[in-house]
């Protein structure tokens, strides 16, 4: 049995003196970053043809974003020493503090909490390497954020499907680095988020009310059309580890971990329907209502959603009936969704009736200053 720890789950932020002290520990592990500007950043800055009142928008508010990548050099030093290129269609190979601050006050961005990983992954190779990247990355995105304190958060990757050492590396992120929560992709090594394998780390992040955010992995079967993954297989992806949660008890079991959806969800929300009206015909023993009475309908509400990529009329709808307003919450998806499509999602969003009045702030901010520390 692990030892009971009384950390609360809402934690006040440590203070500033105690930080230093970790960070100082640190970055003579993982090394320093520069603070200055770096060209990836300059050009997501330059943004391409946004019309001025639509870029404009992005400023006028400060908004919490819970889904945005940094891609350190030590995540990328640890891929190629895996034997792994980076893939991701926009190759990012380093992010400075500073530039990224400075792109996402122009993104109208107050606080920022940083997925440290790109479609590369986490899982590569073996354990042993997935354990060594996991680790270099969390030191590294938490040298990062510590250059702005008050702006800056992130989530912390953990080594699946090794179990045993993601729970030493959680406790460790968590209770050293201060981390935000923790970062999974839709599947590690052909293993899905919500299988029974991860059991005993579900618990664990039950205890001690986890957040949690789900993107999107590069799928695990051949895709049968010739089209980019994120295009098409991204949102079922995400949809594939939700229903997964639910249809292995998972959000039953453990209903403290606060789990985040990407991309609204991906075709959750679309798909409700069709998961209540196909859920007494489960030919699994025991079967899906034996194990889960509720069904699949009550659970949909249980998971926040962020808005990245669902700026417009079709998503939102969709989303805003199968989620509770209080579970909706601002991602943006930089850089890897550009200046002018961010502005445009923002305009989107002010626009559509779903989010009058005090709604669109709550979505932007409000929502999430119950699950993060920043932003208070």
């Amino acid at each position: 049995m692990r030892k009971s720890n009384s950390r609360n789950p809402d934690p006040a932020p440590p203070s500033s003196s105690n930080r230093r002290q970790v960070m100082k520990s640190i970055i003579s592990v993982a090394g320093s970053y520069v603070v200055g500007s770096h060209p990836i950043c300059k050009a997501s800055l330059r943004g391409n043809s946004a019309r001025t009142d639509d870029v404009a928008k992005l400023t006028t508010r400060r908004r919490i974003d819970v889904h945005l990548h940094a891609i350190l050099p030590e995540y990328t030093n640890a891929l190629e020493r895996a034997g792994v290129t980076e893939q991701s269609a926009r190759k990012i190979t380093a992010n400075t503090p500073a530039a990224c601050f400075d792109a996402i006050a122009e993104l109208g961005i107050d606080v920022a909490i940083w997925l440290p990983f790109s479609g590369s992954g986490i899982y590569v190779a073996d354990y042993a390497k997935t354990s060594y990247l996991t680790q270099a990355t969390n030191t590294a995105i938490a040298v990062f954020a510590s250059k702005f304190p008050r702006n800056f958060g992130f989530y912390a990757i953990l080594p699946l499907p090794d179990v045993a050492t993601a729970l030493k590396q959680m406790d460790y992120a968590l209770d050293t680095l201060h981390a935000d929560g923790l970062a999974f992709l839709s599947s590690q090594n052909g293993t899905y988020i919500g299988d029974q394998a991860f059991d005993e780390l579900y618990a664990e992040m039950n205890r001690r009310s986890v957040t949690a955010f789900i993107h999107p992995a590069r799928p695990t079967y051949p895709a049968p059309l010739k089209l980019p993954p994120a295009l098409l297989e991204y949102p079922f992806e995400t949809t594939r580890a939700a229903v997964n949660l639910i249809y292995n008890g998972v959000m039953k079991r453990y209903p403290n971990i606060r789990w985040i959806l990407a991309h609204a969800g991906g075709t959750l929300p679309y798909l409700s329907m069709r998961l209540e009206a196909q859920q007494e015909n489960d030919p699994h023993v025991p079967a899906f209502l034996e194990r889960v009475p509720e069904g699949y309908a009550p659970y949909l509400s249980r998971f926040y959603y962020d808005v990245a990529m669902a700026g417009s009329m079709g998503p939102a709808s969709a989303l805003t009936i199968a989620a509770e307003p209080s579970r909706l919450l601002y991602g943006s998806d930089w850089p890897y969704v550009s200046k002018e499509y961010i502005a445009r999602q923002i305009v989107g969003l002010e626009n559509m009736p779903q989010f009058a009045g005090d709604k669109l702030h709550a979505l932007e901010r409000q929502n999430a200053m119950g699950l993060f520390r920043h932003g208070a």
